[in-house]
């Protein structure tokens, strides 16, 4: 496996991010188990060149409807709140329906966790 923080990210979620509806992932309030396409695309997000530097700065990913990304997307989104100090994170969607999915499975997995709702208080739209 390629150097880098990938791992580390799947510990973080796979630890403190829960199923947030159920679905074939598990039912509501599961631990949210990552599959090995998740894992190995978090490899390649969270890579780093040998001077130690993140190796990407964006990243688009795209996969078919009910495949995790929202789940995923929160989950990576939650770290780099509380991995990465100072972290601006944003989620991109197609309308603002769509973003709005994103950061409902981030609340949800942010009450659902007793460690990260005594450090983050989430808003209803922030």
């Amino acid at each position: 496996m390629r150097r880098g923080d990938g791992p580390a990210v799947v510990e973080f979620v796979e630890t403190l991010c829960t199923v947030t509806k159920d679905s074939f992932a598990g039912p509501s309030g599961s631990p949210l188990l990552l599959r090995d396409w998740q894992q190995t695309l978090l490899a390649h997000l969270f890579a780093r060149r040998p001077d130690g530097r993140r190796r990407h700065r964006i990243a688009l990913v795209g996969e078919p409807r009910k495949n995790g990304k929202s789940g995923l997307g929160a989950g990576i989104a939650l770290d780099g709140l509380f991995e990465c100090e100072g972290a601006e994170v944003y989620s991109c969607a197609g309308d603002k329906e769509q973003a709005r999915i994103v950061f409902g499975d981030a609340k949800r997995m942010v009450d659902a966790s007793p460690d990260l709702s005594e450090a983050i208080k989430p808003y209803k739209d922030a």
